[in-house]
């Protein structure tokens, strides 16, 4: 089939089509992003399911002239394909199985992780209880915090950290971390307003004095998983956006302490919200330093008495008001999440999900984590026969173009 130009695309338009020979067929559209969509598909001799993202193809002289050949290094066709084939496999991080490709279009193939992703779980998934299941939170979090570090160690920052790119196995107790379409291998960024608002640092939105044109690309990561953190704890969003413009988060400049009273945070957890979404990135803790307050942290929300006895402030006077206020505009994250992830060309325009009648207090069933070891495991593709480990990973896709064509 003949593929059709971006402008002439509908969502969705891939539907019924299949690659590889007709072996891959897709089934479903199970997100979309700015850059591509991202399908299930389902490999007719294997029977078994993958998740593909479907990219438009940059076109340059030297993947035109790379066509020419039998066989052509993916890490040249997309920036993204590049920095992922960088990090080595890794239990948290979605795992990628194989690139293909047409003149026009890239399919990324990967592991299907059939739990939907974090945000659904949170927001509509009533049996994924998270508020006050500090063991779940935990253990979640930390994987978390492990996956990026890897991407760290490896020299690839995400930048779009949010619980939409972060998936959840079927039995809801692993996390897998999805989605490289703006990643960087830079430790310093000029790209200001790069990511999803919520989750955006202040410097990487231009500073609070709107001056800053560069920013540590690490230390911008940890303000995403703090905010993330915050989401798996309360069920909540902060802020829309850390900005002058936003008045809870000028609330927070104000009085760092007064989210920690709104939410009912324990002294532990509030210290850890303060060194992870820190305004000063020279400040701010190292993922490592997170990881460590975090494995050490027993409770994250305590009870209203509790608060008020670690505190010893007055009820009628320091905390209730402040916090029913803050109660009031604080934003759900069951309600009012972005699903647009923005770049620095498109600005601050953030489209939201539609308003869901859910409430936090949905959450019914009590879940205690158990322990599951995660094992790496050892891939052969199936179409280039190169087998994939965390000791020895795949150095480059270099596909045979000929079988690549959609059927």
């Amino acid at each position: 089939m003949s593929c059709v130009k971006k402008a002439q695309k509908k969502s969705g338009s891939m539907l019924g089509h299949s690659i590889d020979n007709g072996s891959l067929q897709f089934i479903k559209l199970i997100g979309v992003g700015t850059y591509g969509e991202v399908y299930k598909t389902i490999h007719r001799g294997q029977n078994k399911e993958y998740a593909v993202k479907v990219l438009e193809r940059k076109k340059n002289k030297i993947t035109d002239q790379a066509l020419e050949e039998p066989f052509v290094d993916a890490r040249l066709l997309s920036m993204e394909i590049r920095l992922y084939a960088k990090i080595p496999p890794h239990p948290n991080i979605i795992r990628l199985e194989r690139i293909l490709h047409t003149r026009d279009q890239l399919f990324i193939v990967m592991e299907n992780c059939s739990g939907g992703d974090l945000y659904e779980n949170i927001s509509g998934n009533p049996h994924f209880h998270l508020p006050g299941n500090d063991a779940l939170i935990k253990r979640l979090f930390i994987q978390l915090l492990n996956a990026v570090s890897h991407c760290h160690r490896y020299g690839v920052y995400h930048r779009d950290l949010k619980p939409e790119n972060i998936l959840v196995t079927q039995d809801g107790l692993n996390v897998k971390l999805i989605d490289f379409g703006l990643s960087t291998d830079k430790q310093w960024s000029n790209e200001i307003g790069c990511g999803s608002a919520y989750y955006m640092s202040p410097e990487s939105q231009g500073g609070l004095d709107s001056k800053t044109t560069h920013y540590a690309t690490a230390p911008n990561d940890v303000w995403a998983l703090g905010i993330i953190l915050i989401n798996l704890a309360t069920g909540r969003n902060p802020w829309n956006r850390a900005h002058l413009s936003d008045s809870l988060f000028c609330r927070y400049l104000k009085d760092k302490s007064f989210l920690c009273q709104a939410i009912n945070a324990t002294p532990s957890f509030s210290h850890i919200i303060q060194r992870a979404i820190e305004v000063d990135p020279m400040k701010r803790c190292t993922i490592y330093e997170l990881k460590e307050l975090v494995e050490n942290c027993k409770q994250f929300i305590c009870s209203r008495s509790l608060f008020l006895s670690n505190t010893s402030k007055e009820p009628s006077e320091n905390v209730s008001p402040n916090s029913r206020i803050y109660n009031d505009k604080i934003t759900r994250v069951t309600n009012d999440l972005s699903d647009k992830t923005i770049n620095s060309e498109e600005g601050y325009s953030v489209a939201r999900k539609s308003s869901s009648p859910n409430k936090i207090d949905f959450f019914k069933n009590q879940f205690v984590a158990q322990e599951v070891h995660n094992n790496v495991e050892i891939t052969e593709d199936y179409n280039t026969g190169v087998y994939i480990d965390s000791a020895n990973y795949l150095n480059s896709y270099n596909i045979f173009h000929h079988k690549q064509m959609m059927s």
